[in-house]
């Protein structure tokens, strides 16, 4: 009798015993992992703080013009650098902020550093409404440019890599530094189209001219190899792709710049 009263007293503690057992072992096999999912999210969600004011590795200064033209208010957003800096000189247009006119505008590349030249983004706003939006770098035409009109709906949209249309076909005369254009052939949506250009090796203008869907158009220009920029001669193409009229030579010089041929198709008037 006393021998089942002790076992029926011990019977409560063995019970706890194992389910104290089975709860370690079940805590063991399931880890908790709140703490580490908490802190995995953390860093997850944490962004990458980006430097102010600077673009592609460099320090800029943001800036806006305000102009009034015709009762519009025409509003332009910008960076660009304090400090003269020096630019591509291959590249025909490079931007700055012309503070006299209050305004941005492209301009030919100096051999010198130039002041105020545009790096970053860049919006234009007429009376609120964004109408253009792109990018600059070191004052040439960079990534992709919007063009809008008054109603939000896209004119047009162009893609650019320093300056020259992002798909153009570049040909060098160092080949392995690239630093010597010697020749750009301007593509957009795998056709020629835009603004050409030839090199001399020195860097001078050789050749310069348009395409319109493959095609040669308008006036183009070819130059002399010599110190000082002079013309050699004018071709005349058709004035657009669809004209299918037979290119001339509408006028020449010799290498002092003097006059020596004038095409009797500009004396008639034709």
């Amino acid at each position: 009798m006393k021998r089942l009263f002790f076992l029926l007293l011990l019977l409560p503690r063995l019970g706890f015993s194992q389910t104290e057992e089975k709860t370690v072992q079940d805590t063991l096999k399931k880890p908790d992992l709140t703490l580490e999912k908490k802190l995995d999210e953390k860093i997850e969600a944490a962004p990458i703080k980006a430097k102010k004011n600077v673009f592609y590795g460099v320090k800029v200064k943001p800036s806006f013009t305000r102009n009034v033209t015709r009762n519009k208010v025409e509003i332009e957003e910008f960076y660009y650098f304090k400090e003269p800096t020096k630019v591509n000189k291959y590249v025909q247009s490079i931007y700055i902020v012309d503070r006299q006119r209050n305004r941005v505008r492209g301009v030919k590349p100096t051999a010198a550093a130039m002041e105020f030249v545009l790096h970053g983004p860049y919006k234009k706003f007429i009376d609120g409404v964004l109408v253009q939006e792109g990018f600059f770098f070191y004052g040439t035409k960079h990534e992709r440019w919007l063009y809008l009109d008054a109603k939000d709906k896209l004119l047009n949209k162009e893609h650019y890599h320093q300056g020259w249309y992002r798909d153009s076909d570049i040909s060098y005369y160092d080949l392995e530094k690239k630093t010597k254009v010697q020749e750009v052939i301007p593509i957009q949506y795998d056709i020629k189209e835009g603004p050409y250009y030839q090199f001399f090796k020195n860097g001078k203008m050789a050749v310069k001219g348009q395409y319109q869907y493959n095609q040669r158009i308008g006036i183009w220009e070819e130059y002399y190899d010599a110190a000082r920029t002079t013309i050699k001669r004018e071709i005349q193409y058709p004035k657009d792709a669809f004209d299918k009229s037979q290119p001339y030579i509408r006028k020449e010089w010799d290498s002092r710049g003097n006059p020596i041929y004038t095409s009797p198709k500009i004396r008639s008037g034709r």
